[in-house]
């Protein structure tokens, strides 16, 4: 009966924290929601005066001499997009433009823009009318409002003002268009603050309920399993509630202040702290999708060094944090290209050096060694053997080291921290590709951890990209004038430090129009350009495209690179579609950088 009545206490406690967890969660949103309605309020009524000065800016005496399309060629009519155009860039906005009646539906007049690919006026398809437009022809200047967008228009915000004639009757409505990416960029990090609280408060939940349930099931096995429920509970709860604590706190600091600047520093640490629950999240799932049979593979043409410099620049950071030594040996014999899930086999090693060096004191020794054991009949059996000379593994835990949610003894864990996923996942992931992971260790003397696998073994002539160089050295781009095209001012900032410490020179616009000006004005300027995808006015695809459709003499040569968040495989072959030469993804490794210059600067 007394243990009856601790098992509820302790169910009780639960629900009650999580409860308390629930309520935060909730008036944190309830704050943030709060800061986005005022920047969507005050966008909206910046937009409601500028559509009413735009509609002050032509008088219809000159709107209605234009009636065909032929009457766009009057010099009153440039004129008139000129005057558009210079309040379009005082005022900050995208677009400056004229609607009026033409058979039911609305008609484009004169807009800011001089782009003949993109400028609309009277040649252009007539639109239907919507709710905005048609309270500006009853009298009211009226926006449309975040999420209500027109034909083809989404991510602009629009407002809409009457243009009265000189009897004071409604002629047309002006029309201003404003970017949303900033309320949106708000309202998308709140959404994802949401979604990150609610499933960590659900993992707490579900975790803690299915231990206790565990322990009512089987008397027998309660003790073993309230203890791994307990241990997992505790780094699951340090794991969650130390970026939950920032999050939450970081949004009730946002929620409070009215500096823009403070609060888009409150949100760069909810991302931060998000990142860091998405990926013990992604862990979990990851189990999930194995155990579901939903994980799946994707074998490709791999170069064996770029994967074996990519780990070791992951690794390397870590190693000297701690003071600690780290050898690399390869064989000789090993294949240089091979068929593989490169990703998926990264993920593994690099789990398990982080692990040596986790359980490795300072000082301490760790390897990578990788041999072909084998090679025969176009297949190659590869062997990654991970060591250190660490606390290693007591011959209890070994049997259960591989398990979800388990680690070695308690203190162990309280020292070192984890949830005891990575270890599951690796050996999972190497078993789903045909392969081992085994384990040799004995406390006090390290612990050696061998993952084995066959690949199918190719030829330098099946890959039909260039072969990356080899080697992490110094590259020396003195002399070398590079564009780098990039809406991010931090970004350029640490695209810029990447560039530079190279000796490169380099030239910014920030936005794929603006890049596209600069590389027109002067395109022997440059010899490279940085390419993000995502910007406004313009994106990179768009950029690249009218760069290699254009006349100039380098035109076609000019190498392009792909530098960007996008790193799926559709998104790396966009850019590839586009006219780029080269995908980075964000974000940046300096050493794929330098392998990707020198591929397609130098011709390596």
């Amino acid at each position: 009966m007394k243990k009856f009545f601790q098992n509820n206490s302790i169910l009780l406690l639960f629900f009650v924290s999580a409860a308390v967890v629930l309520i935060i969660s909730l008036y944190s949103r309830s704050l943030m929601n709060s800061a986005t309605s005022m920047l969507e309020y005050n966008t909206e009524q910046r937009l409601l005066v500028l559509s009413k000065a735009a509609a002050n800016l032509v008088s219809v005496e000159e709107l209605e001499q234009f009636k065909e399309p032929e009457d766009m060629q009057k010099p009153l009519y440039s004129e008139i997009r000129r005057r558009l155009a210079d309040f379009v860039e005082d005022s900050d906005i995208l677009f400056a433009y004229y609607l009026r009646p033409k058979n039911g539906m609305l008609q484009f007049v004169v807009d800011n823009d001089f782009d003949q690919d993109s400028q609309v006026g009277l040649d252009s398809e007539l639109v239907d009318f919507e709710p905005a437009p048609t309270q500006a022809f009853n009298g009211i200047a009226t926006s449309s409002g975040l999420g209500n967008y027109s034909q083809n228009w989404d991510g602009i915000l629009a407002a809409y003002a009457p243009v009265y004639d000189t009897d004071g009757n409604i002629y047309c409505i002006a029309g201003v268009d404003m970017s949303d990416e900033q309320i949106v960029f708000v309202k998308n990090n709140m959404e994802l603050l949401t979604i990150v609280q609610i499933i960590s408060l659900a993992i707490v939940i579900i975790s803690g309920f299915w231990g206790l349930k565990l322990f009512h099931k089987k008397a027998v096995l309660a003790e073993s399993a309230s203890r791994a429920k307990s241990g997992f509970l505790s780094r699951m709860s340090h794991e969650i509630r130390t970026p939950l604590n920032a999050i939450i706190g970081f949004s009730r600091m946002a929620g409070e202040t009215g500096d823009t600047e403070k609060t888009k520093e409150y949100l760069d640490n909810i991302n931060t702290a998000s990142g860091h629950l998405l990926n013990l999240i992604n862990d979990i799932l990851d189990i999930s999708k194995i155990e579901s049979g939903k994980m799946f593979l994707d074998e490709s043409y791999t170069n064996t060094q770029n994967e074996i410099d990519t780990i070791s620049s992951m690794i390397i950071p870590q190693v000297e944090a701690k003071k600690q030594n780290f050898t690399l040996s390869v064989s000789e014999n090993l294949p240089q290209y091979v068929y593989c899930d490169s990703t998926h086999i990264k993920q593994i090693i690099i789990n398990l050096l982080s692990n040596a060096v986790k359980f490795t004191p300072e000082g301490g020794n760790i390897s990578l060694h990788i041999k072909a054991a084998e090679i025969k009949n176009g297949f190659c059996t590869m062997e990654w053997r991970v060591k250190d000379n660490g606390i290693g593994i007591e011959p209890e835990f070994l049997e259960k080291l591989f398990q979800p949610f388990e680690q070695g003894d308690g203190s162990t864990t309280r020292k070192y921290g984890g949830t005891g996923l990575g270890l599951a996942i690796s050996k999972q992931l190497a078993e789903m590709m045909g392969g081992r992971l085994e384990v040799f260790s004995a406390p006090g003397s390290g612990s050696e951890f061998i993952v084995t696998m066959k690949l199918r073994t190719a030829t330098a002539d099946e890959s039909q990209n260039d072969v990356f160089p080899t080697t992490n050295t110094d590259l020396d781009l003195n002399g070398k004038h590079i564009l780098l095209i990039e809406d991010s001012e931090l970004n350029q900032i640490i695209a810029e430090n990447v560039l530079t410490g190279m000796g490169a020179t380099v030239d910014f616009a920030g936005n794929g129009l603006n890049g596209l000006n600069m590389y027109f004005e002067h395109p022997e300027k440059f010899d490279m350009i940085f390419m993000d995808i995502q910007m406004p006015i313009m994106d990179g695809h768009e950029t690249t495209r009218k760069i290699r459709a254009s006349e100039l003499p380098n035109a076609t040569t000019i190498p392009i690179i792909a530098m960007t968040a996008n790193v799926f495989k559709e998104d790396i072959q966009k850019a590839k579609d586009a006219g780029m030469n080269a995908h980075i993804g964000k974000p940046l490794d300096i050493a794929q950088v330098k392998r990707t210059i020198a591929s397609v600067l130098f011709s390596v």
